[in-house]
């Protein structure tokens, strides 16, 4: 997803929360690694800066993302569903979204 060099703050709280809502990792770290996503994605800062301010590691991040891919596939679907919506987007989510998830599994295409 690519964003703005500026969101405000009140959009950015707004993605934020629903961001929240459609990532369902599970684990006792799930929270961390929820907010460290999403706050690196919105700021443009590396994940590994973000997890440190949260008090979690890199690899835990890492490995919740790999170990529970269907969070990513269900996130993914639920922001396509609204770009076409919202924005009237067509076909354009999908070819991405099948990249974007090779790479973070370290797929070869």
């Amino acid at each position: 997803m690519t964003t703005p060099d500026y969101i405000s703050p009140k959009i950015r709280v707004q993605i934020e929360e629903k961001l929240f809502s459609i990532i369902n990792f599970k684990g006792r770290r799930a929270e961390e690694v929820k907010k460290t996503l999403v706050t690196a994605a919105l700021i443009k800062d590396s994940v590994e800066n973000k997890a440190k301010e949260f008090g979690i590691s890199p690899q835990t991040v890492r490995n919740y993302v790999e170990e529970q891919p269907q969070v990513i596939d269900q996130m993914l679907n639920v922001i396509k569903t609204i770009s076409v919506k919202e924005l009237g987007w067509k076909k354009t989510c999908k070819n991405i979204n099948r990249l974007d998830i090779n790479r973070i599994q370290g797929k070869t295409i």
